[in-house]
């Protein structure tokens, strides 16, 4: 069942249970921590350190030297999966995915804890003992978790963040998804029965009822006309630097786990990637297949939390695919804005 042997202890073999062949049946504890093991089935999230933010040479330089391999890559789902695999590889070398682990009871609360767990039974006194001792830890574990929570809120006031930040961080990993009601009524409760079922849920919520036209010409909507002939310029290596400037820090990333601050710490050597990636499907119109895929997350609002209706999907999106469309909508700002008439003084920016 498993290599590591401190998972189970106290086997024994149980002889008075007959199998009709020469095999026994045995019984033991299963000694699983369900916490650590689902922190591990977890996708880190590679975010550099601020020494690697000051001083970044040195990732720069093993990227520009691993980026050589892509200069004959033409195909933009070749380059794109090598640019996300590089920078993953070099990102995961240089940057730690320590999992910060809060602790919210101090140690003198700890030290009661492990006192009480060690405690034996043996007589009345023994038991008063550990009630008094028991009352104590309560009353402890209270105030210590009040002032926990009373030094995030304060924190949160501080950064100037609402209470919505404050009950997230406190609500994150606990909220886990264990049962939904199905179309006809029944309760299912395993992972792969749960996850056909928002898979038919949401493909169902998606797709268009409309039927698609046979041509153009029995299409009633308007059609296109191009008033302007210029030429669609190169991405310039200004404009990838601006748009990578406004992607905020913090974000979740995508199914590929680049963040934003990768890309920052990335330099030069990534710009250029970049540039040589968006060019590629800016002019020969045909995206990467990765941008198309998500890591879709599930957000309960209010109701029966056995009903998908009362949850909001949020799709994470690859961090690249954002980057390039911060791009195309910096130029398209531009171009809307000069030709807006000078009647049109609302919605629009520095007006």
């Amino acid at each position: 069942m498993t290599t590591r042997r401190q998972l189970f202890s106290d086997v024994s073999v149980i002889a008075r249970v007959k199998t009709g062949s020469d095999h026994r049946m045995v019984r033991g504890t299963l000694n699983l921590n369900v916490k650590l093991e689902r922190s591990r089935l977890m996708k880190p999230t590679l975010r550099p350190p601020r020494a690697l933010i000051q001083s970044p040479e040195t990732f720069q330089f093993e990227l520009q030297n691993r980026f050589q391999c892509l200069e004959d890559c033409n195909e933009v789902d070749d380059l794109n999966d090598k640019l996300v695999e590089t920078v993953h590889a070099v990102g995961a070398k240089f940057c730690k995915t320590r999992r910060r682990k809060t602790q919210k009871l101090p140690d003198h609360t700890l030290n009661l804890m492990a006192v009480r767990r060690e405690m034996k039974l043996h007589s009345s006194t023994d038991l008063t003992a550990y009630r008094q001792l028991n009352r104590q830890v309560s009353k402890c574990m209270r105030r210590d978790l009040r002032y926990f929570n009373t030094a995030r809120i304060e924190e949160a006031i501080e950064r100037n963040q609402g209470s919505k930040v404050f009950a997230r961080d406190l609500s994150a990993r606990k909220s886990q998804l264990s049962k939904l009601k199905t179309e006809c009524g029944s309760i299912v409760s395993g992972a792969p029965e749960i996850l056909s079922e928002i898979e038919r849920f949401y493909g169902q919520l998606y797709t268009s009822s409309l039927e698609p036209h046979a041509s153009v010409s029995n299409d009633p909507r308007a059609s296109l006309i191009r008033h302007y002939s210029d030429d669609i310029p190169d991405i310039s290596l200004s404009e990838i630097r601006m748009a990578l400037q406004h992607l905020k820090n913090g974000k979740a990333s995508g199914e590929d786990g680049i963040t934003a601050e990768l890309l920052k710490a990335g330099g030069k050597p990534v710009l250029e990637v970049l540039q040589k990636l968006f060019n590629s499907v800016h002019h020969g119109g045909i995206t990467p297949e990765a941008w198309s895929r998500s890591a879709v997350v599930l957000f309960f609002k209010k109701g029966d939390n056995a009903l998908l209706k009362y949850y909001r999907p949020i799709s994470l999106l690859s961090r690249v695919y954002v980057l390039f469309s911060r791009v195309i909508t910096n130029r398209l700002e531009r171009r809307l804005d000069d030709f807006q008439p000078p009647e049109q003084a609302g919605f629009r920016k520095g007006v």
